[in-house]
Order: structure tokens, then sequence, then C-alpha cells
């Protein structure tokens, strides 16, 4: 079968964007990250009714994320508004110990989605926690809490200010650990390309949605984002890309935000 054509843009779109995707992507190499000036685009994919993979994960912002690895020993208050957390290179040891206060100022909720994971099943666990402040004296395990293992865990949106991320191995392994992203506000919402509703945003995480019972999105899916902040770029940075090549496609447009957007 010949790969689909370009979509057409969706009815209604309150953004005004080009009248034809400046990047089409698919395959399962992530793109390089891009930088788009205004900071306004609108992302769609779609996907046939056949090959399914784990799909699209990135993160945007006014900058690159900042990459921000396990101060081994040393508790780590993070005040950033997103950015991507890793117990570091290469295999985790026993004497590996991470802990990180996501505490973005602001936030009431803050959205989570693993990257990679991969430590001993049971025993090297990942600890998340919801937070009512800093001091998380309160600390309450979000769902699925502790992680461990090789399945990387559904994207969620965390309801507290603040977020405690732990990882502190019993194990030396050859394993790699993790990743996991992070973002203040909400997961961004993939709309149905028919009717796109705008999302103002500093930042935040985007993610293909996920197949009832399954890891991989789900088939004739065709949904999108239109995203737009403050400043005068913002940074679309790819952290995971599985797609079928040629058929499952992700698209990616420049946009114009409206003349007077509403406060962050």
């Amino acid at each position: 079968l010949p790969p689909p054509p370009p979509p057409p843009p969706p009815v209604g779109s309150p953004l005004q964007c080009a009248s034809s995707p400046s990047g089409v992507y698919s395959g399962s190499f992530p793109p390089s990250p891009m930088t788009l000036s205004p900071a306004a685009m609108q992302l769609r994919f779609q996907s046939d009714e056949i090959i399914h993979r784990a799909g699209v994960l990135a993160i945007f912002g006014p900058s690159p994320p900042p990459d921000l690895t396990c101060d081994n020993g040393n508790p780590h208050v993070v005040t950033e508004n997103f950015g991507v957390l890793s117990d570091g290179p290469g295999s985790y040891t026993a004497e590996t110990n991470c802990r990180w206060t996501l505490a973005p100022p602001g936030a009431t909720e803050i959205s989570l989605a693993f990257v990679d994971v991969a430590t001993a099943y049971e025993t090297d666990l990942i600890h998340v926690e919801a937070c009512s402040d800093q001091t998380c004296m309160d600390a309450s395990p979000i769902a699925g809490s502790p992680f461990s293992g090789f399945l990387v865990p559904a994207a969620v949106s965390v309801e507290a200010p603040v977020v405690r991320v732990s990882f502190d191995p019993s194990t030396s392994s050859n394993f790699q650990g993790f990743e996991l992203a992070f973002a203040a506000g909400p997961l961004a919402q993939c709309d149905s390309a028919a009717a796109l509703s705008p999302q103002y945003r500093h930042s935040g995480i985007i993610t293909t949605p996920r197949a009832a019972s399954s890891f991989n999105y789900p088939p004739d899916l065709d949904c999108g984002w239109e995203l737009y902040g403050p400043g005068q770029s913002a940074v679309l940075t790819f952290l995971s890309f599985h797609t079928e090549i040629n058929y499952d496609e992700f698209f990616v447009t420049q946009c114009t935000p409206p003349a007077n957007p509403p406060p962050p």
C-alpha cells in the first residue's frame, strides 16, 4: 500500500497555521529537537488499521529540557517547570541513591512520563509520591508506584503541587535504570483532529494515547495538539519515537499565536 497523504488542516482552528506541515516523521528514530518561532505549533498523529507501536513522547518549552541527573546521595529540590530526570549514564549500582523533589512554582498539577525503565523487577524500585509541600511529610504513592522492571508505564497527571521521586536500589546490575520526564500542569491532551482546542502552556508533555490493555497506540487514530505559549520561540524535543514507518505519521506545522493570548 502507498503511504497516506498529509492530512488536511483541522476545521475551525483558532491558531493561524501554515497550510502544509513543515515536517512529517515516522519510524523508530526521534527527530532532532525543533525550534519553532513564534512559539505556536500544531502537531498531529495518524495511524492506520494495522501494525501499531509504542508511539511518540515529546516535551516542549521555551528551551531544551534540562537534564537533571542523580546527584548521588544529595536530595535535589527541583524548581524548573519541566525537565528529564535520570539515574545517570551506564548501569546503576547498589550505591546509587537518587531523590528529587519536584516543586515547580505555582503548580497544582504535575505531569510525568517515563522515557525508559530498566531495573531489577520488584527489587530495585522507583518510588513516585504526591506531596502537599516540599517537606513531603504526607507523601502518598501515586497509582502504580513503586515502579520496576522493563515495561514503560503510561504517562500520568498528578494532582499535587509537589512530587517526590526516589531510587535507592539494593543490587548492582547491568540494567540502565530510568529516565522520567516531568512538566508543571496536566498532560497536553491529544484532541480529535477534527476539532482541535488550543492549549496555552509554558511547557508540557505530549504523548500518543494507548489502546486499551496495550502499550501501543490504537488503530485508525487521528488526533493532535495546538500549543502556544509565552516568549519568542518554543523548543519541541522528542524523547521517544516508535511508529510504523511511512504509514503511521507525526506532523509538525508552524503556527501564529493569537494577538492577545491569555495568561499562562
